[in-house]
């Protein structure tokens, strides 16, 4: 039966080179994790900001000067009913 003191050099040994190293693996990928959070963070931030400033210039561009159909926007579409005579003659079947 192992005594007191090998006991302690067992844990010793099993805390430095198991317990340990699974500690700093772990801790390195958490500042890893935590590193990349940042960094999406700040990418969504910018986005965020562009999409306002590409709505505010949306919003105050200068607008064409206004037409007589800016109104009515599908007058513009409108058939226009042609005069008399100027219409092509029908063909017969």
């Amino acid at each position: 039966m192992p005594n007191r003191q090998e006991l302690e050099v067992r844990y010793k040994i099993f805390d430095r080179f198991a317990l340990g190293d699974q500690r700093s693996y772990y801790q390195r990928k958490v500042d890893s994790y935590r590193k990349a959070r940042g960094q999406v963070n700040m990418i969504r931030a910018s986005m965020g900001l562009a999409t306002v400033v590409a709505t505010v210039f949306a919003i105050t561009w200068p607008r064409r000067p206004s037409t007589p159909h800016a109104a009515r926007p599908f007058a513009l579409y409108r058939p226009r009913s042609s005069p008399a005579g100027s219409r092509p003659p029908r063909r017969r079947p």
